[in-house]
């Protein structure tokens, strides 16, 4: 969930260097030999962030509300997440009594 990661480095208003991984070309960029000396794990996202490498959305959020105190991006995050879920299930129940 790099989109997590994203509105949350943005709603605090740290810059950032965005590095698209494509998780299916190539056999899956992340399981690449130069993404593994990133993240030996191979999880997206990774942030590279005061010397360290963070893995996974929700620790690198629970980091960034540690450090950052500008915008509280929890409840954000989880709003939205809440919102996309609703709408997906809005549109797919939508079409199930469409058909």
């Amino acid at each position: 969930c790099s989109w997590r990661v994203r509105i949350a480095l943005n709603l605090k208003g740290i810059k950032y260097e965005y590095l698209p991984i494509h998780l299916v070309k190539e056999g899956g960029q992340q399981n690449s030999e130069e993404f593994k000396k990133i993240n030996p794990r191979g999880y997206v996202p990774a942030l590279f962030i005061d010397g360290d490498t963070l893995i996974e959305s929700l620790p690198i959020i629970e980091y960034l509300e540690a450090v950052s105190y500008t915008h509280l991006t929890l409840p954000t995050i989880y709003s939205v997440q809440i919102s996309v879920v609703a709408v997906s299930l809005k549109k797919k129940t939508h079409q199930s009594t469409s058909s």
